[in-house]
């Protein structure tokens, strides 16, 4: 009887993670509102578990969800954690932290920058009601889609989008597609920052 109920338990938590992978409810961490003159930040790496500092101190590992953060600009560093220490590059970035709303970080690390990705969405207040987005990628010129509907090649700027959630795709030859999940909201420019992964060269 003890050893159904482990199988039953290792299934379960097997079938917990299968699901976290493919649905990623962390990602809508991002859009939750922020009550107060703080901010938050959302860390988190596509796999394998990373150091996250700020300004040089450590405020945890991914995926991270940290709140009653001062508003201002930071400079992020994300570490992978792994036994072979030389073989995965750093990811750095200056960010962005808006008050009353959350940045979202999204970085698959791997051996180089150029074999690396990193996603960044993070709000700034305007003196408008109105939602913008700002979609800027590197390296520039991939073509954006928004709800199946193209808007050019980046860096893209729109007011068109109603507030509310939108699903974004960018692509570019040579480099792996991304996409997310996108929400405006009244009176702020939502900004996406997306660092672009170069495509493995397949070998014949």
């Amino acid at each position: 009887m003890k050893k159904s109920y482990r199988i039953i338990i290792i299934v379960f938590i097997a079938a917990l993670a299968i699901a976290a992978a493919i649905l990623r409810p962390w990602s809508y961490l991002a859009y939750l509102p922020i009550v107060g003159k703080n901010a938050a930040l959302t860390v988190n790496t596509t796999a394998g578990k990373s150091e996250v500092f700020l300004d040089g101190k450590k405020i945890g590992e991914t995926p991270l969800s940290s709140e009653n953060l001062a508003p201002g600009d930071y400079k992020l560093k994300v570490s992978r954690i792994s036994g072979s220490e030389d073989f995965y590059t750093d990811i750095t970035k200056l960010i962005h932290l808006e008050q009353n709303t959350r940045t979202f970080v999204e970085a698959e690390i791997g051996p180089s920058k150029q074999f690396s990705s990193l996603k960044t969405l993070y709000y700034k207040k305007i003196k408008t009601n109105e939602s913008e987005l700002y979609i800027k990628s590197s390296p520039p010129g991939a073509t954006v889609w928004i709800d199946n509907i193209r808007y050019g090649d980046t860096p893209v700027t729109t007011q068109k989008l109603d507030d509310g959630r939108h699903e974004m795709k960018i692509s570019l030859d040579g480099y792996e597609d991304e996409d997310a999940a996108l929400i405006l909201r009244e009176g702020y420019t939502l900004i996406a920052e997306i660092e672009l992964m170069a495509r493995p060269v397949q070998l014949d």
